[in-house]
Formats: structure tokens, C-alpha cells, sequence
């Protein structure tokens, strides 16, 4: 059976972790809550697994691999670096390290996370010792390499997913269509009253929500096919504004404001996919700035990177809000349609930008999304 550690000062997060990993996975699963006592649960027994919270007190951040290996150097398990919080919601993946200290950042949902783990295992089951040089190349070439038609069957599964997340979606969205054009009808033919309106607008707006669920989650699942075009980030951001702009002056009573500088270079983005993003970002802004408040739309330029930000004076975030902002199953609890900002950051990452969120409790929040100057590709 295999051996799992898990660091992990939370015992909401080891809990929730424990849980989501026997569920899924045949394993024996010790708990480390510090940094030292982890290093002496490894010196006394081999593991085939390390799991580590980035967000452990004791050890610092992406340094758990390095530390581990300096004190243990036999010690070949390798260490998958995760955020994860105490809800029910899978841990984010952030960066994956084969026992020798390098450390691997890996772009991919937390919803891939019982299926990293399942891979991991395999791995050290058919070869334990990982040597350094074989660590040292990509991860990516390393699985291509590793992985027997055997071990792929968890990508298999991945890929029967996928496609019937898109069957369902098929079936549900075909009725969907069906729904709306009725309404609508009814919406011109039928809707005498303030409260028939009323009504068929409530039946528009859950289709609208349902349709946009399911059209997300299939993005969500398959790759992206992007067709990048350079593109004047200050007129794209100008022209998503100008769409929204009289639904927020009527909902909010107010504008948003532009703060741009003229002297950007132009950004390689798929138009399409890249409007969705910022129409979904902005109309999570305009839903949350008060009546009257503040929704402010900014660029900028630095030494390595053009810079939006989107901010409003809202209420703000909850600390526990704010690090599962991003998160598919959070998201779905949420207010924004479909998955929100979740889909938003899948845009982005399949982009190979940077999306980040600041908010404090009463004061509002601010979002950022990095477009580097050298942007590397997946």
C-alpha cells in the first residue's frame, strides 16, 4: 500500500485533505503539522508521496522540497506543493518537485488533483529512486517519457471526462435554446402585465445562467484553441466598457473611470475568448461597486510587463473569499454566472498572463492581470 505524508498545519485543511485523498486513493496517509516533524517522520520510514501546503508556517513556501532534500538526501519521494483550505473544494496544484530540491511550477486546475496523485504514485511504484539527472528535465517530457499505457489510463479517464462534460452539455443546452425562444415569445405576445414581465425575465435569466454554466465548463475541461492577434489593450478595454456602461449608470449610478496610459505596446490575445474574460471581470466589479461608488479600469507599463487593473470600492473579500476567488467550486456558489472568475483565470492562464486579486473587508477590491513583454509558451 502506498505511503503518503502530508504537511499540513491546519487540521481543518489535513482533514479535508485526508478525506478527498481516501475517497479517491488506496493509501496509508500520516500527518506532519510542522516542518521538523516531518523530517523525522521521513528519516524513520520511506514514503512514496509527499504532499505540502505552500501556506505551511513552518517551513517557507516553495522551499519544502530544498529543505526536505538537504536534510534527507535518500529521501527520493516526490513533493506536490498545494494550496489548499479547509472547505470542501479541491487544493490548488502549484508546483511539483522530484526529491532533489528543483522545484517544477505547474499551471492546472485543483480539480486535476486526485489525478496528480494517482500518476505521482505510479510513478514511484515502477522506478522509487528518481535520479537527479532524469529530475532535471521538464516534467512534462519526464511523464511523456515515464508514463506506460497502464499509467495513462488516469489520462484516459481524464479525457472520458472531458467528453462527456460536453455530451451533457449538449443535452442540457439544446432544451435550454428551446426555453428561451419560448420565453421571448411570450415576452412579446403575452406579457400584458408588470408581473408577467417580471416573471419571464426570472425564466431568462436562470437560462441565461444555466446556458453559461455548462458552455464554461466545457472550456473549462478542453484545451483552448487561441488565435492570438496583436491588439491595442487600452481600445479593448474601451470596448468592453462601452458595452456595459448604460446597464452599470442604471443599475449603480454610476460610470467607470479610465486611468490609461497612451504609450503601451500592443498585447497578443485571443480576441474572443479575451473580451469574454474581461466582460466577466467587469460585470463581477459593476455587481459589487455601491450605488454611486467607484469602478476604476487602469493600464500601466513596467520594465517586464503592460498592466490592468480593475478595482471598485465595494464591500471587499473575506480571506477565505478571496484565496478561493479563483476556484471552479467555489465559483459555482457564487453570484457571477456560470464559473465566473474561475473561467476568467483559465483564460488568462491558457494566455500565459498573470491574474491576481487584492481585497480588504470594507474597502473594496482590485484585480491585476499581468501581460508579460516575454511571454513563454505552454
Amino acid at each position: 500500500m502506498s505511503q503518503i505524508l502530508l504537511i499540513e498545519d491546519s487540521k481543518e485543511s489535513a482533514l479535508h485533505l485526508t478525506r478527498l485523498i481516501s475517497q479517491n486513493i488506496e493509501a496509508d496517509l500520516l500527518h506532519a503539522q510542522s516542518g521538523l516533524e516531518a523530517l523525522g517522520m521521513i528519516a524513520s520510514k520511506p514514503f512514496d508521496l509527499i504532499i505540502a501546503d505552500v501556506h505551511h508556517q513552518h517551513i517557507d513556501r516553495f522551499d519544502i522540497p530544498g529543505q526536505l532534500f538537504k536534510k534527507e538526501n535518500s529521501q527520493r519521494a516526490p513533493v506536490l506543493l498545494v494550496s489548499a483550505s479547509g472547505d470542501e473544494s479541491y487544493p490548488e496544484i502549484k508546483a511539483l518537485s522530484f526529491g532533489n530540491g528543483e522545484i517544477f511550477e505547474l499551471s492546472t486546475s485543483g480539480l486535476n488533483f486526485i489525478a496528480w496523485v494517482k500518476i505521482l504514485l505510479t510513478l514511484t511504484r515502477e522506478e522509487p529512486s528518481i535520479q537527479l539527472s532524469q529530475a532535471q528535465a521538464p516534467a512534462k517530457e519526464l511523464f511523456e517519457e515515464r508514463l506506460t499505457v497502464q499509467d495513462s489510463s488516469v489520462l484516459h479517464r481524464i479525457g472520458d471526462i472531458t467528453d462527456f462534460i460536453a455530451a451533457l452539455a449538449h443535452e442540457v443546452r439544446n432544451p435550454l435554446t428551446g426555453i428561451s425562444t419560448n420565453v421571448q415569445y411570450m415576452q412579446m405576445t403575452f406579457a400584458d402585465r408588470e408581473t408577467q414581465n417580471e416573471i419571464y425575465s426570472d425564466i431568462m435569466e436562470a437560462v441565461t445562467r444555466i446556458d453559461a454554466l455548462f458552455r464554461q465548463a466545457v472550456d473549462l475541461v478542453r484545451p483552448f484553441e487561441l488565435r492570438l492577434i496583436k491588439t491595442d489593450l487600452n481600445q479593448l478595454v474601451s470596448d468592453v466598457v462601452a458595452m456595459r456602461t448604460d446597464a452599470i449608470r442604471e443599475k449603480k449610478n454610476t460610470e467607470p473611470l479610465f486611468e490609461l496610459t497612451d504609450t503601451l505596446p500592443n498585447i497578443e490575445v485571443d480576441i474572443a475568448s479575451f473580451t469574454t474574460a474581461l466582460t466577466i471581470l467587469l460585470d463581477h466589479c459593476s455587481r459589487n461597486v455601491p450605488e454611486g461608488g467607484n469602478l476604476i479600469c487602469s493600464t500601466s507599463l513596467n520594465s517586464d510587463a503592460v498592466i490592468l487593473t480593475l478595482s471598485h470600492d465595494g464591500e471587499g473579500l473575506s480571506k477565505i473569499r478571496l484565496r478561493q476567488l479563483f476556484e471552479p467550486i467555489p465559483a459555482l456558489k457564487g453570484s457571477d454566472p456560470g464559473l465566473g472568475l474561475s473561467y476568467v483565470k483559465r483564460i488568462v492562464d491558457e494566455h500565459n498572463f498573470h491574474i491576481e486579486a487584492e481585497s480588504e473587508y470594507g474597502k473594496g477590491t482590485r484585480f491585476t492581470i499581468k501581460f508579460p513583454l516575454k511571454v513563454k509558451s505552454n
